[in-house]
């Protein structure tokens, strides 16, 4: 999976990871894990290290098709701009074979605020048909601003908000009926 597209005169590719993109995931993911101690409180390890125990699950077969596990990387002008986890992992939504949950979504904080991430998720959603289901952990309140903006942009308004009872935040529910081909 290869989406390329331009976002305010920026170059934006969403590229599949491979193996060897898995360290520099790895390294973003410690970013990542890190700007969520504002909402999860999380300590790092006695190392300094934020564990993320389903990182290596996203390179197994059993990941890729059981879970329908999918790394993406994401650049910026040819540069490093952040990661998306995508999977079928709901608390929802059924899951099944034409289900999407995107389970992690970093973009460094260089290219917030300028439509990047929108413009990343979007191009997500158009590349996978079916039912999304999106959550955010209840108190970051950034990401509840972000995906309900996001994904009211791309629905056009059409879709719900509903919460899970094994679920401490707001869950974004659409879909998708046809998917609009992208450089592949």
């Amino acid at each position: 999976m290869n989406i390329r597209t331009n976002m305010n005169g920026h170059d934006v590719e969403i590229r599949e990871a491979g193996m060897a993109d898995k360290p520099v995931i790895r390294n973003l993911m410690q970013l990542y894990q890190y700007e969520s101690t504002d909402y999860t409180g999380e300590d790092p390890d006695e190392h300094g290290y934020f564990d993320y125990p389903f990182l290596d699950h996203y390179w197994t077969e059993e990941g890729r098709k059981q879970d329908k596990r999918l790394p993406l990387l994401l650049t910026v002008n040819g540069s490093l701009a952040g990661f998306i986890f995508i999977n079928n992992y709901t608390v929802y939504l059924r899951p099944g074979d034409d289900t999407y949950s995107i389970a992690e979504f970093f973009v460094l904080k260089k290219w917030r605020r300028q439509g990047i991430g929108r413009e990343a998720a979007c191009q997500i959603f158009r590349h996978f048909k079916g039912a999304w289901e999106i959550r955010q952990e209840g108190d970051n309140k950034p990401a509840h601003v972000f995906w309900r903006k996001a994904i009211h942009e791309f629905t056009q308004g059409n879709y719900e908000e509903v919460r899970a009872d094994d679920w401490d935040g707001p869950i974004q529910i659409f879909q998708v009926n046809e998917r609009v081909r992208t450089t592949d």
